[in-house]
């Protein structure tokens, strides 16, 4: 490709940032065109003759190519209908930092006030007490995230969420959804480095619009661990080896919502008051028996036990059926941790513990030690068979959204809202994610449950998840902008 010499008359506009000697101009412009460099580099045009740039910085062989190669990029990377190309990213990110560094300034001063979303069913939560706003360029590894991998899970929430939420939220929903569908489309025969430019170019869009119309709002250090959705063997009738029963919620069982981001309630009504229902040590030994509560029989207790953890599982069946359960309830015992008791006991080091711990030292110690320990949790999970999912898709949260692998996080409902994105940041987990599900031992600011998808191999990388982390909760800015810029 011939690129078009400079303009004779034209007086050179150098991007400035220090040295950049040797840096090849394609690599550059393509950088900067994508916003890959957006947070560390805040590009502004400065004429070469100005005295606050070095001699030996004002005409390098990189930027005098880098002069000309703009057109060239423009027309590699392909001008889209739905938006501008990279010279119009650039001119229009340098406009939106200078927005948003004013609306930041100004938030420094003041307290966000607790946000609170509440909608479509679903329980909203407040950020406890008040948060000041952090700026983006704060956030570790927002830049580099690939925020396109997040969006049909924010936008799921969205959807989810918009009918009865504040008119600040579905403000910025509407602004992100639009972004969306005016995406450029990846060419369908793209490949190497023409998919990864038009990838990060899609990249760049996004967090501008995540930019404009949401605030990171920081909810506090905190656990990052992860859950996943277990593969079982089972049968729906008690044969051979399958002798362990899933259970369906008893008649008798009942659940009382709280409202304001609490969790809910479970137990039985007894004289008029809400009671817990038997703890797991009674149902093992048989207490709901003969009620024809058995959804499925499986062929390890002890794969039982670790997906009623999870809260979900995929049983697949003797004809090769698989059939789906999701979270139905639970009787009304307090959650607690069987790893714990092993910690405390002596049994496993703390550095040590893992599931894959708990499963040795049950495959060790034998059947009774095993079910004995178990039944120190006296909650017990109840399940409903899911109807209607893909086998590529996640088990129903607590939004009754699918989970997104990687993309889809538990949080504590009363401080963090269902359905708001979040960014994580945390050892190599460095990401945007959607809030979309709760649990049991998931409570307090900064913990979250990340899910990481179904099967052994997510059950290995859900296992080995814990990390320290900070949290970032994205609220609505109060003028939320649209994608085009207009209010």
């Amino acid at each position: 490709m011939m690129l078009p010499p400079p303009h004779p008359r034209r007086k050179p506009t150098i991007w400035h940032r220090g040295r950049i000697r040797g840096l090849p101009a394609l690599s550059l412009l393509a950088l900067l065109a994508t916003g890959a460099l957006a947070a560390p580099l805040l590009p502004f045009p400065v004429q070469a003759a100005e005295g606050s740039i070095l001699r030996s910085q004002q005409d390098t062989p990189a930027l005098r190519q880098a002069r000309t190669r703009l057109p060239a990029l423009e027309a590699a990377l392909g001008r889209s209908a739905q938006g501008p190309g990279p010279r119009g990213m650039v001119q229009r990110r340098m406009e939106k930092q200078r927005q948003i560094a004013r609306d930041e300034a100004r938030a420094r001063g003041v307290a966000l006030p607790a946000a609170k979303l509440a909608g479509a069913g679903v329980a909203g939560g407040l950020l406890a007490g008040t948060a000041r706003p952090a700026l983006w360029s704060e956030l570790p590894g927002w830049e580099s995230d690939a925020v396109g991998e997040a969006m049909p899970a924010v936008l799921a929430s969205c959807r989810a969420v918009n009918a009865g939420a504040p008119d600040a939220w579905r403000r910025s929903c509407d602004a992100l959804s639009q972004a969306w569908r005016n995406l450029p489309p990846v060419p369908a025969r793209a490949s190497g480095a023409r998919l990864r430019e038009a990838r990060q170019l899609r990249d760049a869009r996004l967090r501008d619009a995540l930019e404009e119309n949401f605030i990171p709002t920081p909810v506090g250090e905190g656990l990052l661990t992860g859950y996943y959705e277990p593969v079982l063997r089972g049968s729906r009738i008690r044969v051979g080896d399958f002798q362990t029963p899933l259970h369906a919620p008893p008649s008798e069982h009942v659940q009382l919502g709280q409202g304001d981001g609490q969790r809910p309630l479970h137990g039985q009504m007894l004289d008029g008051k809400l009671q817990p229902l038997p703890d797991r040590a009674a149902i093992q030994n048989g207490a709901l028996d003969g009620r024809g509560l058995e959804l499925v029989w499986v062929d390890d207790p002890v794969e039982a036990f670790f997906l009623q953890i999870q809260g979900s599982g995929r049983v697949v069946l003797p004809d090769g059926k698989m059939l789906r359960l999701g979270y139905a309830g639970q009787n009304g015992q307090p959650y607690r941790s069987i790893g714990r008791s092993l910690i405390d006991r002596g049994d496993v080091a703390p550095e040590n513990m893992s599931a894959d711990a708990i499963r040795r030292w049950m495959t060790k110690v034998g059947y009774d030690r095993t079910a004995a320990l178990m039944a120190e949790n006296p909650s017990y999970i109840f399940f409903r068979v899911n109807q209607g999912l893909r086998p590529d898709q996640g088990p129903p949260g607590a939004m009754g959204i699918p989970l997104t692998p990687e993309r889809s996080i538990a949080v504590d409902p009363s401080v963090v809202p269902l359905g708001a994105p979040v960014f994580v940041a945390g050892g190599n987990i460095r990401r945007l994610v959607a809030a979309q599900d709760t649990g049991g031992a998931i409570r307090g600011p900064g913990r979250g449950d990340l899910f990481r998808g179904w099967g052994p191999e997510a059950g290995k990388r859900a296992g080995n998840l814990r990390e320290p982390v900070r949290m970032w909760v994205l609220m609505p800015r109060a003028n939320a902008l649209v994608a085009d810029g207009s209010r």
